[in-house]
Formats: structure tokens, C-alpha cells, sequence
């Protein structure tokens, strides 16, 4: 069992080594066990949003259950978006010194993204986290629902990761939808995310 002194050291040399590019804390549960938190801002690039062939529902244009789509969008720290920034209109990041990583988002719509107004899970996806330079040397998978009401936060698994730091996560992802960017961005979506490693 580590004692809280190690955690505390172990919590400190974290935050030295990754010099705060992933935004980490470690804190100690009741049995003992090390948790990292890392509090992450999402800006998906809405140019890079890319959807199967299904045609779209004629009420209101949304794509229908089981519509196939993967986007991509950039990692900021926690607290950097408003639910309408972090991507310029030519698909860039609206904040380059600040980007942490790489988001990737694939998944399937369900029937909450034709209802209106959306309601409850409207996709089911998987989200990998790239962190750093090397693709792959560091991330963090996670599975589940994801909602699109403003403020609403609701849990993922976190399945998996890669890296020395990471190859063995599991936990529990807290998203909340922040809004959506302007028109001029491709209606991007902005989240912010807790990711809670054990």
C-alpha cells in the first residue's frame, strides 16, 4: 500500500516530468490505490468530421441509427474553451501553443440525435487520446454514450491505453458538452473531459 508521502512525491515528480502537458494529478483512493485525474478540453475540427452514406432523415437532416462516422479534433488543458472556440476557420487550432494532444472520435448515431430537441445518447463512440509527438507512444482509450445537452455531464469507461504511463488504464471518463462553434468552423463540438486513471 503506498504511503501518503509517496503518493504526494509520486504526484510531484508527475507533474515535473510531464511538465503539466497532460494537465495530471495523482491522488490516493481509500485502498490505497494511485489515480491519475486528467482535466482535458475537446475542440473537435469539424472539417475533419466524416460520415457514411446513409442518407440523412428528411424532417430534420440529422443522420439515422446506425450511421457510421470518425472526426478529429485537438486536446487543449481544461478551462481553455467557452463551447464555441478552439479551431480557426481553416481547420487549424485557435490556440497552438496550448494543444496537449490529438482526439479521435468513431462511433455510430443512435435514434437521440434525430429527436427534437436532442435528447439522451445520441452517439455510441470510442475516444482515443494522443498524447505527445510519437503517435502511440502515449493514449488512453475510452467507450460508451455521449449526450449533446449543454452542461449535462455523464460517464464513459476509460478501456485501455499505450505507453509506460498508461498501458495498464482503466477507469471512468466525466464528459460535458460545452456547445457547439460557429458555421464558419463546421459546428464543431467542444467537450470537457475528466479522465480518472487508476
Amino acid at each position: 500500500m503506498l504511503s501518503r508521502k509517496r503518493i504526494v512525491l509520486a504526484a510531484v515528480a508527475a507533474l515535473i516530468v510531464l511538465g503539466g502537458a497532460t494537465g495530471g494529478m495523482l491522488i490516493s483512493t481509500a485502498s490505497g490505490e494511485a489515480t491519475e485525474i486528467l482535466a482535458l478540453d475537446v475542440a473537435e475540427n469539424g472539417f475533419r468530421w466524416v460520415v457514411d452514406e446513409t442518407p440523412e432523415l428528411a424532417e430534420n437532416r440529422m443522420p439515422q441509427h446506425g450511421t457510421e462516422f470518425i472526426t478529429l479534433g485537438y486536446l487543449y488543458p481544461a478551462g481553455t474553451l467557452d463551447g464555441t472556440n478552439g479551431v480557426n476557420p481553416d481547420g487549424t487550432p485557435e490556440f497552438p501553443d496550448k494543444v496537449l494532444g490529438t482526439w479521435i472520435c468513431r462511433g455510430w448515431y443512435l435514434p437521440g440525435a434525430s429527436a427534437e430537441p436532442m435528447a439522451g445518447p445520441v452517439v455510441v463512440t470510442t475516444q482515443t487520446f494522443l498524447f505527445g509527438d510519437e503517435t502511440g507512444a502515449r493514449t488512453i482509450v475510452s467507450d460508451g454514450i455521449e449526450r449533446m445537452e449543454v452542461g449535462v455531464p455523464f460517464q464513459r469507461a476509460i478501456t485501455g491505453g499505450t505507453g509506460k504511463k498508461f498501458e495498464f488504464a482503466h477507469g471512468v471518463q466525466t464528459q460535458t458538452f460545452l456547445g457547439l462553434q460557429p458555421e464558419d468552423r463546421a459546428y464543431g463540438v467542444n467537450n470537457r473531459v475528466e479522465l480518472k486513471i487508476r
